[in-house]
């Protein structure tokens, strides 16, 4: 019986958007278009990403909140700027962290349940 990886490899693993399960294989096959299968050890990501939405609007609302609290406690030379900077920030910052928050999810998934999800296709 192979020895199921602890939490924090799950994250790391997530963070270098690896597979959950070998830490080898590639999450992505595009910017944050999650792969079928990992090409290393074979796990089923494409049927788990259906599980992940929960924990990427969570974290989104997250981040939304630390922009909230900057906005709270910083106040700009112009209101405008302030504006601008808030909403640019904002959107840079969810779209880029996207496919790490999506891997990290992945690997959380797999630690809840390390048994790949069946896609539902059968030949």
């Amino acid at each position: 019986m192979e020895r199921r990886p602890s939490i924090v490899e799950l994250v790391k693993r997530g963070l270098k958007k690896r597979c959950p399960r070998c830490g080898e294989g590639e999450v992505f096959s595009r910017w944050h278009e999650v792969k079928p299968s990992c090409e290393s050890c074979g796990l089923e990501l494409q049927a788990r990403e259906g599980n992940c939405w929960g924990f990427v609007y969570v974290s989104t609302a997250a981040l939304t909140g630390f922009f909230f609290i900057a906005m709270l406690l910083y106040r700009p030379p112009s209101l405008l700027v302030g504006r601008l900077a808030l909403f640019g920030g904002g959107l840079a910052l969810i779209g880029l962290t996207l496919p790490y928050r999506k891997a990290v999810a992945l690997a959380l998934d797999y630690l809840a349940d390390p048994e790949a999800p069946k896609s539902g296709h059968s030949t």
